[in-house]
């Protein structure tokens, strides 16, 4: 089970990160999401091609490892999720408001 919370917890490590790149490139109209997509895509199957190939010279279970990873990448995503939501709406409401406003000075 150690295998299976150490790649958990370094797939939580890896979603925050491939979460930091996606608001950050969302606040950028400059036409940097397809790119940070397959950074992300990357990242993912990287990871998960790394625990698969690292498994057999750890003293765990190759798939608890697998499963702690792949639960690890994908769980937190909806988490992060959801708060990147919140924040893009957020800041569109804020721009929405702005721009009523702007004409009333």
């Amino acid at each position: 089970m150690l295998g299976f919370v150490i790649t958990f917890l370094i797939g939580v490590c890896i979603a925050y990160v491939n979460y930091r790149l996606t608001a950050k490139s969302a606040k950028n109209p400059t036409g940097q999401f397809a790119v940070v997509s397959l950074v992300r895509q990357f990242l993912n199957f990287g990871y998960l091609a790394a625990v698969f190939f690292v498994a057999p010279l750890t003293p765990w279970d190759r798939t608890w490892m697998l499963v702690g990873a792949v639960l690890g990448v994908t769980l937190p995503l909806f988490v992060f999720t959801f708060l990147l939501l919140r924040q893009v709406n957020a800041e569109r409401n804020d721009r929405a408001e702005e721009e009523t406003k702007g004409g009333e000075k």
